[in-house]
């Protein structure tokens, strides 16, 4: 989209033909490509309402024909021409890099970026042919300004190379590519003081334009030359101004009457300016509950890391956690007060705009590689093909105390480290703070970690008042009550307990709100066992991968290999935590990877605490349903490692090691009923006898924790099913102290009763049931 001369749109085979109307409005909003130009500002610009609608389409048309469908977009507020390949916006992007080098004393660069940036004007007219009118006028006369002073600084660039380059050749040691080099830049001089001579008569009263010809003139053709210039400089101000030149010219003049090229004036430092304000972080629309003490860790971190990383679960709330703490003041004294000149250029602009906040999403980026130019993109920076857009990044952000959120980067993981790294070692004021699933794996990466919300100790017995104190059964209320229907305080424990169903997911709860208009919270809870699709967003604009916890889980699984999602779906089949142990025998029959319990861990699918590992309940449910076909081999290998377990622990529980034994049984109590449930129901299908030798093995530790009734059960109906077991799995006769068929067969003894005599060791038999098992 060709702004700079004559107004036209070129595709792959050439110019598109557009009608006036057409090219009118590209002109307008190519301007302000990227931005959403509101439609008093198109009439005010000279867009004629009544033919818009015509105008529009024949320019969508034009775009699509030069392969750029899509291009134009209409919103409720106005209409946005993307600006990525609008040369006004490429001419800009240039310019900026180019005063950068030369403020950086990079000369020959900045002359490389000023040439290729001036090479886009195709007349000294920009919108040439186009009438406009108001503020879009006004651009095109800031346009034509921008590119003259460009020409200007381009010069000074070359004049000051060319001065360093003769005052090294006139040395007293000077060799001979030194020589050369003079005798380069005198040629050099020489062209630039005719272009200038060409300028002057253009610009006559454009005073830089005089100090830049006498320069040249001075490095070029000699001092009488150059005192020619000055005085025609003299005249014209006297005939057309009635002055004399300004202090510089003057101050100018007078070095090269004395023939002191070392006394050119320097450029003006430029003035910091304000750090671009683009790319805010939304604004929230609703509270953030029980974050307080994650947030102010988050500052901490901020305050002592540059690269600071939001690891948790889809659904956890990292987004909502990030734009909240990039909203809070995160900015490091010790980086504005450095005394460095980049610090002091960063202190400058602190004072001048203070930090800022940029936002970016990488959910629709879909490689590593194109992470940088999705963040250029964003902030708005249009990049040419073949230049990196790590580059133009970096320039943008420069000294300036910025911090860069990354959102969503778990399927971006080797692109974003990547990006970070580069960003960082070249931007002291930069601080990056990301979200993903997985740790960036980035040098001096601070990771924080995302858990659930925090949940009720009980389930029943609660008030609503109660519940409003806890963050997750909150954030039930107040998504209820804004669904119109507050919950009922007879609905107390409901909450509670569908909270807890949950696991404190925020997602997962804010999901169960947007059903309260429909289904009562006992429904809810009743109905989320059974089946996961109530667990969906009725709002057609949330984003696809928080619509369902499916689609979150969904989201991570994918960047797994598929043995690693087989391993994970077998997983599912545990009842609460689980050991490596236990993991290795169910990856046995999914995975060969070693590494496969460790990646889920990594991509916030599985949760470690301790050595022990869980799947969040929604997570759990999802697996489940993803099981399919395979859910009575993974049942199965279950069942035969927890009977291996209580097998083991019987061992312990009659010798030396019975603290030890009581305590993995403890721990995996609910695995235990889970294999005991399944070997019952599956029969010979599954391990032979495997009921019976489980209820055997279980016999002592039931007894020593005091679960009569339930072991009773376990080995009464195991003996129902298997009447003649064979002698490995017979139950031994009692003996004393009773043994275990003896200890099931009767009732706990009365409390005026002493207690069977227990192991030394050993718990009292007739202790209550603990908590680890009921």
């Amino acid at each position: 989209m060709r702004l700079l001369g004559a107004v036209e749109l070129a595709g792959p085979g050439g110019p598109v033909p557009l009608a006036t109307g057409a090219r009118r409005l590209l002109a307008v909003l190519g301007l302000r490509g990227g931005e959403i130009v509101g439609w008093a500002q198109l009439s005010a610009a000279g867009i004629d309402p009544v033919a818009l609608d015509r105008d529009s389409a024949a320019l969508a048309g034009g775009l699509a024909r030069g392969g750029l469908r899509g291009a134009l977009q209409t919103r409720a507020a106005g209409m946005r021409l993307a600006g990525r390949y609008v040369d006004v916006l490429r001419y800009h992007d240039e310019l900026r890099r180019a005063r950068s080098r030369r403020t950086a004393g990079d000369l020959p660069g900045a002359v490389t970026l000023y040439d290729r940036a001036l090479a886009r004007w195709r007349s000294d007219t920009p919108l040439d042919g186009i009438a406009l009118t108001g503020w879009a006028a006004a651009e095109a006369k800031r346009l034509r300004e921008s590119r003259t002073r460009a020409r200007e600084e381009r010069w000074d660039c070359v004049l000051r190379t060319a001065a360093a380059a003769v005052r090294a050749s006139g040395a007293p040691v000077a060799d001979r590519a030194a020589v050369r080099a003079g005798i380069d830049a005198t040629k050099a001089a020489e062209v630039a003081a005719s272009e200038l001579e060409a300028g002057v008569v253009r610009h006559p009263l454009r005073e830089r334009r005089w100090e830049l010809l006498l320069t040249a003139t001075l490095l070029s053709r000699g001092r009488a030359a150059a005192r020619s210039v000055y005085e025609r400089a003299l005249q014209t101000f006297a005939d057309q101004l009635g002055v004399e030149p300004g202090e510089r010219l003057r101050a100018l003049a007078a070095a090269a009457e004395r023939g002191d090229i070392a006394e050119l004036p320097a450029p003006a430092r430029p003035q910091p300016r304000m750090p671009r304000r683009v790319a805010a972080p939304p604004v929230p629309l609703t509270s953030l509950l029980g974050r307080d003490a994650l947030l102010d860790d988050i500052d901490v971190r901020l305050a002592g890391h540059r690269l600071v990383t939001l690891v948790g679960p889809g659904g956890a709330g990292k987004t909502r956690l990030a734009i909240a703490a990039a909203g809070r003041p995160w900015a490091s004294a010790s980086v504005a007060a450095a005394t460095d000149e980049a610090g002091a250029l960063l202190g400058e602009q602190a004072s001048a705009g203070g930090p800022v906040a940029w936002f970016v999403d990488l959910t629709v980026v879909d490689r590593p590689g194109k992470v940088p130019a999705a963040v250029a993109e964003t902030l708005g920076l249009r990049q040419d093909p073949g230049l990196d857009p790590v580059d133009a990044i970096a320039e943008e952000i420069g000294a300036h105390e910025v911090l860069l959120v990354l959102d969503n980067c778990e399927h971006l993981v080797a692109g974003c480290g990547e990006l970070a790294r580069q960003l960082l070692a070249r931007c002291p004021g930069l601080r990056i703070l990301a979200t993903s699933r997985a740790p960036l794996r980035a040098d001096d990466e601070a990771i924080v970690p995302v858990p659930p919300l925090p949940l009720p100790t009980a389930v029943a017995g609660h008030t609503l008042a109660d519940l409003a104190t806890h963050a997750a059964t909150r954030l039930f209320l107040e998504r209820a009550q804004a669904r119109g229907r507050p919950v009922p305080e007879g609905s107390a424990d409901a909450v509670a307990q569908l909270c807890v169903e949950l696991d404190g997911l925020p997602l997962a709860i804010e999901l169960a709100a947007a059903r309260t208009p429909l289904l009562s919270v006992p429904e809810i809870v009743a109905r989320i066992r059974t089946d996961q699709r109530l667990l969906h967003s009725p709002d057609p604009t949330t984003p696809p991968r928080h619509r369902t916890v499916a689609a979150a889980v969904e989201s991570s699984l994918e960047q797994l290999p598929p043995d690693v999602q087989v391993f994970f779906d077998r997983l599912a089949v545990f009842a609460g935590g689980f050991d490596t142990g236990a993991a290795d025998a169910m990856r046995a029959g999914a995975s060969s990877d070693p590494t496969a319990l460790d990646q889920l861990v990594n991509a916030s699918l599985v949760e470690e605490n301790a050595g022990r590992y869980r799947l969040l309940m929604p997570i759990r449910r999802h697996a489940l349903a993803r099981l399919h076909a395979d859910a009575p081999a993974a049942r199965t290998a279950h069942a035969a490692h927890y009977l291996r377990v209580a097998e083991a622990a019987d061992t312990d529980l009659r010798g030396h090691a019975q603290e030890v034994g009581l305590a993995r049984l403890r721990a995996d109590a609910a695995n235990l009923r889970a294999a005991m449930s399944w070997l019952a129901e599956a029969r010979p299908s599954a391990v032979p006898y495997g009921d019976l030798r489980l209820a055997t093995a279980l016999a002592m530790f039931c007894r020593v924790e005091g679960h009569y009734q339930e072991a009773r059960a376990w080995l009464a109906a195991a003996l129902a099913r298997h009447p003649a077991p064979p002698s490995c799995c017979a139950v031994p006769p009692p003996p004393t102290p009773p043994c275990s068929r003896c200890c099931c067969a009767t009732t706990p003894p009365p409390p005026s009763t002493p207690a069977p005599p227990a192991p030394r060791t050993a718990p009292s038999a007739t202790a209550g049931p603990r908590p680890g098992w009921r």
